[in-house]
């Protein structure tokens, strides 16, 4: 009769230790998910995380949000990313975004540089089609400065007086 008796309260405790098990867990699966919507409110608004939970979270670069110091100008980065794009297919302000972010600045924001693309184009020191920024196409027209330099100028320079190509093209 006693090893009835202890078998019972052997199956109590272990249904009690089952119940708290599955408590402890849907507990450690709220936690994750409180310690998730603090990273995401933290680095939206850039405010500081409490020291309890991960400590991985970085800080914004610069105190204002600006753009740090000694790096080029927007327009500037904005001219070198394009360079790394297709000439005739250009790239959206999303793609030269992530290229400033990978090789400058890591906080751009897509909006930032979206607004200086589009003034940038608006100004001719880029061309658009579509939603892709391009560099112009420099286009040498008949009417172009002779003396400019330019992979063709020397097509325009007087020849060199005095000298004759000799057999086989030498000088």
């Amino acid at each position: 009769m006693d090893t009835n008796l202890i078998n019972r309260r052997r199956d109590e405790v272990i249904q009690e230790i089952n119940l708290i098990q599955k408590r402890r867990s849907e507990l450690e699966k709220e936690l994750a998910e409180l310690e998730t919507a603090e990273r995401v409110i933290a680095r939206l608004s850039g405010a500081e995380r409490s020291p309890i939970g991960e400590t991985d979270e970085r800080k914004p670069e610069t105190p204002s949000g600006g753009k740090p110091e000694g790096i080029p100008t927007m327009p500037k980065m904005i001219m070198e990313a394009l360079t790394a794009y297709d000439p005739f297919d250009g790239a959206k302000p999303r793609a030269v975004r992530d290229w400033i972010a990978d090789c400058y600045w890591s906080g751009v924001k897509v909006d930032s540089v979206a607004s200086i693309l589009w003034r940038m184009w608006k100004r001719g020191q880029l061309e658009k089609k579509d939603s892709h920024y391009m560099l112009p196409q420099n286009v040498e027209t008949a009417d172009a400065d002779p003396t400019k330099e330019t992979p063709t100028a020397s097509l325009f320079q007087p020849d060199a007086q005095g000298r004759e190509a000799g057999p086989g093209g030498g000088t």
